[in-house]
């Protein structure tokens, strides 16, 4: 199975809306973050069902349009007045980062570009959404749990918020080797970018840092309805958490990496 083959990768803003909202563009990266908001309507679907499309600019703003737009797709036409916005994926922590290495020129600003993104998108309008789903794909998938019950703060009460994971869901597991690769990936990260202060302290207060970067620790104190999609035998888990190169330098897993039914 694909990673992030399921409900919501929403790639750029579709500028052609004239019904009763507001309408903005924010231009995204390979792994997305986004999030859809709409004055009127229910929903949202996912145009990014194409194979290896999760980390492509290919599947862009034209698919976007005729799978969400174009009202002769009977299951979809709901969603043709929907704002869409993508916020373009640019910080490698699921924007958490927040730290400076001065020695070596290094800043990681993703938790304050996600605020000053949110504080833009509320100015040009979002604010008035009455419904708001915040949503993303792979380390955007994260991110939307992550930022799920800041999102929802940043709306009234009477606004209706929701957030969704698309293969945001992440294997803390023991590789072929016997190591971690995944998780010694993430400690690095963590350590990298200082994410730990952004990180929520009821999982901070009993788990490290690096724990409470893998969302599946995260998940039962999100307070915000959450949905969680994920495959259950997802590519790029086998390529990068089960079956690294780095954890089988013989090449004993290159089958099943390249293809699932070639695991055993």
């Amino acid at each position: 199975m694909e990673h992030c083959l399921g409900i919501i990768c929403i790639v750029d803003m579709v500028q052609e809306q004239t019904v009763g909202s507001f309408n903005w563009r924010v231009e995204g990266g390979a792994i997305p973050s986004e999030i859809v908001s709409t004055a009127r309507q229910p929903g949202v679907v996912h145009p990014n069902s194409w194979k290896n499309s999760w980390h492509s600019q290919e599947y862009s703003a034209t698919n976007l349009k005729r799978i969400l737009v174009l009202p002769q797709i009977s299951n979809f036409f709901y969603f043709f007045n929907w704002n869409r916005v993508k916020l373009r994926y640019c910080d490698g922590a699921s924007f958490a980062g927040d730290s400076e290495n001065k020695a070596a020129q290094l800043q990681f600003r993703g938790q304050r570009i996600w605020s000053a993104a949110m504080e833009e998108l509320m100015s040009k309008g979002m604010r008035y959404a009455n419904q708001a789903l915040l949503s993303g794909c792979s380390a955007g998938g994260l991110a939307s749990i992550l930022h799920c019950d800041e999102f929802r703060n940043l709306f009234p009460r009477k606004t209706k918020v929701k957030c969704l994971s698309d293969a945001g869901l992440f294997l803390d597991a023991v590789d072929v080797s016997g190591g971690r690769s995944l998780r010694n990936m993430f400690g690095g990260v963590v350590g990298l970018q200082g994410v730990k202060p952004n990180l929520p302290r009821i999982c901070t207060n009993h788990l490290d840092p690096t724990s409470c970067f893998f969302p599946q620790n995260l998940i039962a104190n999100v307070k915000t309805p959450l949905f969680v999609l994920n495959t259950a035998y997802d590519s790029w888990q086998i390529q990068s958490s089960l079956a690294p190169p780095s954890a089988d330098p013989h090449g004993y897993w290159n089958d099943c990496r390249k293809n699932n039914a070639r695991c055993s």
